[in-house]
């Protein structure tokens, strides 16, 4: 736990002895006591009067101890004091050892020829510096003593703040509204910029409003300080007593601030309260109601003005008197009290204004695009034991957009539902909230309709995709994710501009209500087009348009040269050698041949090829039908993208049905031959059997 060290100034304004009587007109004033960290400084505000006829030669001078070090930084020398004048000048003392020093000091005065003294001692409380457990700030106060003062003064705070550590601070004076006169208070400055371990003094002068009964207030003035590490904040709380009359007013019978007066149309509310002067002040007194629009004029005093003499009491009366028109909701009002300008109560009361039936509306959300119209449909059902006739009125032309409600007017009988429909056609984009009035034979309720408004440019939402890389001559499939922020089905095209559209496959695309989609577009683009190139995605039908802007980056295709060494063919197989030469400084990997023609079969080998290797690939092409010879189109491709293609001319090949006719012929002589054995066998059966048929 961390130690919190304060600095608390118990001497304040104390007038040092005088030394003898040639200074009789020389007074002088200082803070007696300070308590600071080792190592910190300590500075005592040190006020010098001349009460004399005649100019007075200042100086001064103390005796520390070896462990402080101590100086009048702000005392030019030679310095000359006018008759009934006065200065401000500090004395500063940086311990470096803990303990309790009484330090002497000394001022001279007088003229060159005429001097005199005024001696008297300060006493310096030095704690342990104890870094980890340290408060990033301290707060002195002077005066540190509760305070008293009539109606119109002004008194003024003074707070030595000091940096207790070695990195700068920001520090913020407020007193979080706990200041009964925050209107009339004023600092020399609010926000401190303290450097590591500066001590910087600031004011806060307090004025007391001529209206200010008599009494005693309490506050605090709250000191945050800002640091890397977080906020800290220091209290300094500070007593003021008011000499004047007393007011001491109580409002009696109010009821318990959980608890919130209920009431509806033609059912009213009162609130029977009493007003009663324990004080010296006899008025006038002030009652007012601040109450929300809306409410305000359901809401009334039977009186607002008193003059009541001390231990009067008289009753007044609060009446909540809901209208047909008026939105059944839950409301908050205050109830003030004043004397002039003084406010001397404030309470915040409650009212629920509920309905007189039971009607259940539900809506849904709209979702619009400007300048087309969107129908959304809402009901309204009749919880009740009786028939509701239903009336909406509602604004045709709100600032945003058109609307249209069918039926505006219909009867329910219990239990019964209608469906309405809202037709909305939006002229500014934005979220609202559009309130339609529904009226029945007893009671009024508004239903709130949320709306959002989106520009044609917005009908469709494209996910970011940035850049785009792929490789001359190499066919690169990307996916673009599209949503449907319409409230309707919406069929689009997808495009890209920037680049010729032999280059990709566009596509149409079929979107859901709120539907993300995610459409694969495939992009081939051809050799020589290496670099970047800026494209524009577009999402577009004739409901409007959306585009995404991104970078197609084409890197050139892998540095290899190639040659076709051989072509060999034996009955339905043929096979291509070829050799590869990498010519850049990086390694290709998964380097393959693969034939673009179709009719072939084939297999080849993978390999990764170093920089400035040389390595020989096959390319096996197989048929199970008779080819002519033919030219085949061929290629190498590989993790870093497509070469150039090149032709080959392929030899006829016979097919791998024709080598393989044999083996069927074979095996049908044989079934032949084993069917001829059969009957034999049994021809030879018959004969040597003389029964038989």
């Amino acid at each position: 736990m961390k130690m919190k060290f304060l600095a608390f100034l118990t001497g304040m304004l104390t007038l040092l002895s005088l030394a003898n009587a040639q200074c009789q007109y020389l007074n002088l004033n200082t803070i007696v006591n300070q308590t600071v960290l080792a190592g910190q400084t300590a500075n005592y505000p040190i006020t010098i009067v001349n009460n004399g006829p005649t100019i007075q030669n200042i100086r001064a001078s103390s005796i520390c101890d070896p462990s402080i070090t101590c100086s009048f930084p702000d005392l030019p020398l030679p310095f000359y004091l006018a008759p009934n004048a006065n200065t401000l000048f500090h004395f500063t003392a940086t311990p470096t050892q803990p303990g309790v020093y009484i330090i002497p000091i000394e001022v001279r005065g007088g003229d060159p020829a005429n001097s005199c003294n005024v001696e008297g001692t300060v006493e310096l409380n030095v704690l342990p510096n104890q870094p980890a457990n340290q408060q990033p700030i301290n707060v002195s106060i002077f005066p540190s003593t509760p305070q008293i003062a009539r109606p119109g003064d002004t008194i003024t705070y003074t707070f030595i703040i000091q940096n207790n550590l070695n990195q700068q601070q920001y520090v913020t004076i407020s007193t979080q509204n706990t200041n009964p006169f925050e209107a009339t208070t004023t600092y020399s400055a609010n926000d401190i910029q303290l450097q590591p371990n500066q001590q910087k003094q600031v004011t806060a002068s307090v004025t007391i409003p001529p209206s200010t009964p008599g009494n005693t207030f309490n506050w605090a003035f709250n000191f945050q300080a800002s640091q890397p590490a977080g906020v800290s904040t220091t209290t300094i709380p500070v007593t003021l007593t008011v000499h004047a009359q007393q007011l001491n007013i109580q409002i009696l019978g109010q009821p318990l601030a959980q608890n919130c007066i209920t009431t509806s149309y033609n059912q009213p509310a009162t609130l029977n309260l009493s007003l009663q002067n324990n004080g010296q002040i006899t008025g006038p007194f002030q009652l007012n109601i601040n109450a929300p629009q809306g409410v305000q004029n359901i809401i009334t005093l039977s009186q607002n003005l008193f003059q009541l003499q001390q231990g009067e009491q008289q009753t007044f009366t609060i009446t909540i008197q809901p209208q047909l028109n008026t939105p059944l909701n839950t409301y908050f009002f205050d109830l003030t009290g004043s004397y002039n300008n003084y406010q001397f109560y404030r309470q915040t009361f409650c009212v629920n204004i509920q309905p007189l039936q039971n009607l259940t509306v539900n809506t849904t959300p709209i979702t619009a695009i400007t300048g087309i119209s969107t129908t959304a449909n809402f009901t309204i059902t009749n919880t009740g034991s009786e028939n509701e006739n239903i009336e909406l009125d509602y604004n045709p032309n709100p600032q945003f957009a058109l609307i249209n409600i069918q039926p505006t007017n219909t009867q329910l009988a219990p239990t019964q539902t209608t469906v309405f429909y809202l037709t909305i056609t939006p002229c500014d984009t934005g979220t609202f909230t559009y309130p339609v009035n529904l009226y029945t034979q007893n009671h009024t309720q508004e239903i709130d309709f949320n709306i959002t408004s989106i520009s044609n440019n917005n009908i469709f939402t494209i996910q970011p995709i940035g850049q785009i890389t792929t490789t001359e001559g190499t066919t690169t499939t990307i996916q673009i994710g599209v949503q449907n922020n319409a409230p309707q089905t919406e069929n689009a095209s997808i495009t890209i501009q920037g680049i010729p559209q032999n280059w990709y496959s566009p596509a149409n695309i079929n979107l859901q209500p709120m539907q993300t989609l995610y459409q694969n577009i495939i992009l081939t683009p051809p050799f020589g087009t290496t670099g970047s190139h800026p494209i524009t995605i577009t999402i577009s039908n004739p409901n409007g348009e959306t585009q995404l802007n991104a970078t197609l980056q084409i890197l050139p295709a892998p540095n290899v040269n190639y040659t076709i060494t051989s072509v060999t063919s034996q009955s339905s197989q043929a096979v291509i050698t070829i050799q590869a030469t990498n010519t850049g400084n990086q390694t290709i990997t998964n380097l393959q041949p693969v034939i673009l023609n179709n009719g072939y079969s084939y297999s080849t080998n993978s390999i990764n090829l170093p920089p400035a290797q040389t390595a020989t690939l096959k390319l096996t092409l197989t048929t199970n039908k008779q080819q002519p010879q033919q030219n085949i189109t061929i290629q190498l491709q590989s993790d870093q993208g497509s070469t150039p293609t090149q032709n080959v001319d392929v030899p006829a090949l016979t097919g791998a049905v024709t080598s393989n006719t044999f083996p069927w012929k074979l095996a049908l002589i044989i079934l032949l031959l084993i069917g001829i054995f059969t009957l034999i066998i049994k021809e030879k059966e018959q004969n040597q059997n003389p029964f038989h048929d």
